[in-house]
């Protein structure tokens, strides 16, 4: 009887650890830098505002954000999902180079900056753009 109530008792000790598990993976889900850009590129595939709104810190009207929509637009369409392949991070400022392979097999590169706003993670879509710009410059310096 006892190792009948022991076996019970282990089961829904079982039980309760793995609904603990369940919740805090949940709940941090869609925490992180790395979350930002993967709530960015859904906002950008389901063509929704409000979700972009939301993941980024500029105004969704701002130049620096359609610039960022029409290019990153392309690249998130195109490929197949991405992957974090190096981040740069500080307490509240991240740099993630992430990579896709597009549907013809062609490797794609996006550098994204996302930073920590009244503990949210956000796009900035100006700093963004000028990573981008500044590594598309500095890949096609010519070595000596």
């Amino acid at each position: 009887m006892q190792t009948e109530r022991g076996r019970i008792a282990s089961y829904i000790a079982a039980g309760l650890l793995a609904l603990v598990v369940l919740f805090v993976f949940g709940s941090l889900r869609d925490y992180g830098p790395e979350s930002a850009i993967r709530r960015f590129q859904e906002a950008i595939r389901q063509d929704d505002a409000s979700a972009l709104r939301a993941v980024t810190i500029e105004p969704i009207s701002a130049r620096s954000v359609q610039a960022l929509l029409a290019q990153v637009g392309q690249v998130v369409n195109y490929g197949r999902g991405f992957r974090v392949v190096r981040t740069d991070r500080s307490t509240d400022r991240v740099i993630a180079a992430t990579a896709t392979t597009g549907t013809d097999g062609t490797p794609m590169f996006v550098l994204w900056v996302v930073v920590k706003e009244n503990a949210v993670w956000k796009i900035s879509a100006t700093d963004t753009l000028r990573a981008n710009l500044n590594a598309s410059q500095a890949a096609s310096v010519p070595s000596k």
